[in-house]
């Protein structure tokens, strides 16, 4: 690239909103954060076999076993969900990673429309 020419990028700013919906739809529909939470709050009916556990396809998972997972209050998990309060980017990247997504996939971004150089 010259040296005169510079790359414009849009700037991406997160919708809380919108990624708060998320968590909340990824609590109820994730079978990957579903059997993982199962797993950490001592779920008995699989003897530890996730794979054919019938607990985590059945049950929609509750704030407060997301809270015991993420050690945190079930007030953070309702507010991380209704965007009220913003959930620590560590956080973030752990629910992420229990899901087996990638962050950007997980956070729902709007452009502002505010170009960028680089």
């Amino acid at each position: 690239m010259n040296e005169g020419n510079m790359e414009i990028f849009d700037r991406k700013l997160i919708d809380w909103v919108a990624t708060g919906n998320r968590l909340r739809q990824l609590r109820r529909d994730n079978i990957y954060l579903r059997r993982y939470i199962c797993c950490c709050n001592g779920c008995r009916d699989c003897g530890g076999n996730c794979e054919t556990c019938r607990n985590p396809k059945k049950a929609k998972i509750s704030q407060m076993n997301m809270a015991n997972v993420f050690h945190v209050s079930e007030s953070s998990i309702v507010n991380w969900e209704l965007a009220r309060s913003i959930p620590p980017l560590e956080e973030l990247m752990f629910y992420a990673q229990i899901c087996r997504m990638d962050l950007t996939e997980l956070i729902v971004f709007k452009m502002d429309g505010y170009p960028i150089a680089v």
